[in-house]
C-alpha cells in the first residue's frame, strides 16, 4: 500500500515545500530527546505488562470492543505526552508536525486510493483461494473497532516519528538521513512489541524489525512528498487494519 502511494506520488509529481524551522539542529535535538523518552516508555509500559500467558489466540471478532479502543487512546495519549510538551515548550503548532492545509488533498486521496486499491485487490485474491470474506464483516461491530484501534495506532505513531521527529531531522541533517534515521527508529520501536507482545525470540524479533524498514521508509517518502501527516496516518490506519482481515 505505501508502495503503491510512493509511485503515485512521482507519477503525479507531487511535491511539497518541506517544513522549516529557524534553529533545525536544535530542533532536531530536543525531538531525538522526546522521542527517546516516548521510546522508553513504550519500553517499559510493554514490560510491565506483558502477558504472562503468552499469546493471545483469540480472533478478531472477539478481541477488538469498546473498552480496548478506550484503553489504546489513553496509551497513545500518554506516549504523545513527551512531543506534545516539546511543541508547547517551543511554542509550535500543528503546522510544525504536518497538519496543515498544505498537501492535504493529495496526502488524502493518495492514501485513500492506495487503501482502496490494496483492499479490492486482497479481496478478489481471498475470494479466489476459497476464503471470501462477506462484505458485512467489515462492518460489523468488531470490525469497526478494529479501525478505531488502528487509527488510534496511526495517530501516535505517525504524529510521534513522521510529523514531529522526521521533518526535524531532515531539515537539520539532510534528506536521506533524516529520513532514514526516523524510518529504522520507527521500525525498531516495534521490538518491545515483537518481544512481549507477540511472544518472539530476540532474533526473530529483529528480523521482523528489519523488515520493517522498507514499509517505514515507504510512508516516511510519503510525508516528504506531501509534507502533510494526514497521509502517514491514514496508510498506517489502513495497512495494520486490514491485516486483521487478511
Amino acid at each position: 500500500m505505501a508502495f503503491l502511494a510512493s509511485v503515485l506520488l512521482v507519477g503525479f509529481q507531487i511535491q511539497e515545500p518541506a517544513i522549516r524551522f529557524e534553529q533545525p539542529r536544535r530542533e532536531a535535538m530536543i525531538a531525538v530527546v522526546a522521542v527517546a523518552i516516548l521510546t522508553a516508555m513504550v519500553t517499559g509500559f510493554l514490560y510491565m505488562f506483558q502477558s504472562e500467558s503468552g499469546v493471545s489466540t483469540e480472533s478478531f471478532l472477539t478481541s477488538y470492543n469498546l473498552g480496548q479502543v478506550i484503553s489504546q487512546l489513553v496509551f497513545g495519549l500518554i506516549l504523545l505526552a513527551p512531543v506534545l510538551i516539546a511543541l508547547r515548550l517551543r511554542r509550535q503548532g500543528p503546522g510544525s508536525i504536518g497538519f496543515r492545509r498544505a498537501g492535504l488533498m493529495a496526502a488524502l486521496s493518495i492514501s485513500l486510493i492506495s487503501g482502496l486499491v490494496v483492499f479490492v485487490g486482497l479481496w478478489i485474491l481471498s475470494a479466489r483461494n476459497g476464503h471470501l470474506i462477506v462484505l458485512r464483516v467489515f462492518l460489523s461491530p468488531s470490525s469497526i473497532y478494529a479501525l478505531l484501534n488502528m487509527v488510534v495506532v496511526g495517530f501516535t505513531e505517525e504524529v510521534s516519528f513522521r510529523g514531529y521527529l522526521q521533518t526535524r531531522l531532515v531539515d537539520a541533517w539532510g534528506l536521506p538521513t533524516g529520513w532514514v534515521l526516523a524510518s529504522a527508529w520507527m521500525a525498531f520501536t516495534h521490538l518491545p512489541t515483537l518481544l512481549w507482545g507477540e511472544g518472539l525470540d530476540v532474533s526473530t524479533a529483529l528480523v521482523g524489525c528489519l523488515a520493517t524498514i522498507p514499509i517505514s521508509m515507504l510512508i516516511g517518502f510519503v510525508m516528504l512528498r506531501c509534507q502533510n501527516v494526514v497521509g502517514p496516518i491514514v496508510l498506517h490506519t489502513f495497512t495494520d487494519w486490514l491485516q486483521v482481515f487478511f
